[in-house]
């Protein structure tokens, strides 16, 4: 999309929507021979917070416990753990403290004969690792971001060569075919711009899959001009530690300002208005036909 169209009047605002760092969590799968053990158990974590805490940060410098949630699925507890994690993106960082308080919990029922324990895992599907699900969508990991705009009538047309009253009308119709297709979010191709900023600036690649979901939303004002917005719930970025270190890498980070401590914030919301304008230079190349054209005007792969 021609950065005209943003540069013209307010830009893109962008501004992230859970005031903490970022966030991460982990969860654990316990196995109990009865049920009755596992109820048991949900109490004795209720009871012992606070040590299990001390155990889970003594792994690390920066992240933060900030809540223990056991779930009770038939005989199995699963026991979440969640962290702010500082500038870090955290999923190592939150499995090592994780495993150093689960070997603390494992010793203690160990000694226990009302709580035997049959088997114990680190990390299950319940996590949303690495995965798109309707709880991570909801309660988000990583950084919860929103970007905005409005664009006037006539950018619309100069810039993007669409009518206002045309793009309305394209994204109602994407928003019915998503909800009718199950879809989770409701988005074009944000994940366009999220790997391309997670690969040059040495982000966890495979966090492209849950941090590309994404909210958009589009109105068309009285005066013509288009009111959008975009929210990402779980864009899972670090601005310090893992591939921030390689020197390509940090390099990109500092050319957006935001290598080191303290930018993860300004690094999501940077992300985020990206994002805003992919979607709607992809939108307005629909709304108006120009999507398939462009390709084949301006495609280089066409097999000879």
């Amino acid at each position: 999309m021609k950065r005209h169209a943003f540069l013209q009047r307010e830009g893109i605002r962008s501004r992230r929507d859970r005031s903490a760092c970022s966030f991460c969590s982990k969860k654990q799968k316990y196995l109990w021979w009865r049920w009755a053990a596992a109820q048991r158990f949900v109490r004795w974590v209720e009871e012992h917070t606070a040590e299990i805490r001390e155990q889970a940060l003594r792994a690390s410098r920066h992240a933060e416990l900030v809540a223990l949630e056991p779930s009770v699925l038939g005989r199995t507890v699963h026991l979440t753990f969640e962290y702010t994690c500082g500038d870090a993106s955290g999923q190592n960082m939150v499995t090592a403290c994780t495993w150093s308080a689960c070997q603390y919990i494992r010793a203690q029922l160990a000694q226990s004969t009302l709580m035997p324990l049959k088997s114990f895992a680190i990390e299950t599907g319940h996590s949303g690792d690495k995965r798109v699900t309707g709880l991570t969508l909801s309660r988000g990991r990583g950084i919860r971001v929103t970007a905005e705009c409005v664009l006037p009538a006539q950018v619309l047309r100069d810039e993007l060569k669409v009518e206002p009253a045309a793009l309305d009308k394209y994204f109602r119709l994407l928003s019915s075919s998503e909800a009718a297709a199950g879809s989770v979010g409701c988005c074009i191709n944000i994940a366009n711009s999220i790997a391309g900023v997670f690969i040059a600036t040495g982000q966890d690649i495979a966090c492209v899959h849950e941090s590309s979901v994404g909210i958009f939303h589009l109105e068309l004002q009285a005066d013509s001009s288009i009111y959008a917005s975009i929210t990402l719930p779980c864009l899972v970025v670090g601005t310090v530690g893992g591939g921030t270190g390689v020197p390509q890498q940090n390099e990109c980070l500092r050319m957006f300002g935001c290598a080191g401590a303290g930018k993860v914030m300004r690094f999501a919301e940077c992300i985020t208005a990206y994002c805003m304008g992919l979607e709607l230079s992809t939108m307005s190349a629909l709304a108006s036909d120009q999507f398939a054209q462009a390709h084949e005007r301006m495609g280089r792969n066409r097999p000879q």
